[in-house]
């Protein structure tokens, strides 16, 4: 590695060549995701559920709290919200988890222990208290592409079977 003025890099240290050339935007991935974020198989989403796109608050080193604090809310959602059973996190397409919804409520009504009161005080959007699903249906859905049931990137949910 490196020829005349390139330094080598320390014991431990990773060369900027092979940090990653997406290092910044996904941040450091377990093998597990490495392969959920590049090779996801397609499912199809039988139960109502309501996807959300958690594309710019998505983090691979989220604990399981902040990744269901950032998925419960708050979002624009209609009426149809009340049908759904399932809300599902998408990051670039790929399912990260599924809880259950247990209720809605109006956005910043409920408590938070890793969301500011800042960050989810938006008038007219809602917030659901849930638990995560089954792991059955964990098995059956996360590390799975939704690519297919999602709008694009305009829309952040996506009512399945509402």
């Amino acid at each position: 590695v490196g020829g005349a003025g390139v330094a080598r890099p320390r014991l431990g240290e990773v060369p900027e060549a092979v940090a990653g050339l997406r290092i910044i935007e996904l941040g450091g991935m377990s093998l597990d995701d490495l392969l959920h974020h590049y090779s996801p198989r397609p499912v199809t989403i039988h139960e109502p559920t309501i996807l959300i796109q958690v594309n710019k608050l998505y983090r691979h080193d989220m604990s399981p709290l902040e990744l269901y604090e950032a998925t419960r809310g708050v979002w624009p959602l209609g009426t149809r919200r009340a049908t759904a059973k399932f809300a599902i996190p998408v990051f670039h397409g790929v399912i990260r988890a599924i809880y259950r919804i247990d209720s809605w409520h109006p956005a910043a009504s409920t408590p938070y222990a890793t969301r500011t009161k800042r960050d989810v005080t938006w008038p007219g959007r809602w917030e659901f208290v849930g638990r995560e699903a089954s792991k059955a249906l964990r098995s059956k859905y996360v590390g799975r592409s939704a690519e297919k049931h999602l709008h694009g990137d305009r829309f952040p949910v996506t009512y399945v079977n509402c």
